[in-house]
């Protein structure tokens, strides 16, 4: 699925638009453009599987898009009933004693 990106002269991706479209057949002269943006068309295998608009820049220099070194991965979200589950099979122990 091939994907329209908009980014900023800092390759920051400000947006993405995807399509069941073959790559031949968007017309990317439609989406307009905010002051200081620029867009390209991506094939599904120019975008990484893990691509997320944060993690990655577009390189226009290598065409490409690369690794941000500012992202930072969030922490994965808590899993409260593994914890609730876990703080019962202590308080089951300590009742016990």
């Amino acid at each position: 699925m091939p994907k329209l990106i908009f980014y900023d002269s800092e390759g920051k991706i400000a947006r993405v638009l995807s399509s069941s479209l073959p790559k031949e057949e968007w017309d990317i002269e439609i989406y307009g453009l905010e002051p200081g943006e620029s867009k390209v068309l991506l094939e599904e295998s120019e975008v990484p599987a893990d691509f997320s608009q944060q993690a990655y820049l577009y390189d226009e220099g290598n065409q490409a898009l690369i690794p941000n070194p500012d992202y930072i991965e969030p922490e994965p979200p808590r899993d409260y009933g593994a914890e609730i589950d876990e703080i019962k099979v202590r308080v089951e122990k300590l009742e016990k004693k």
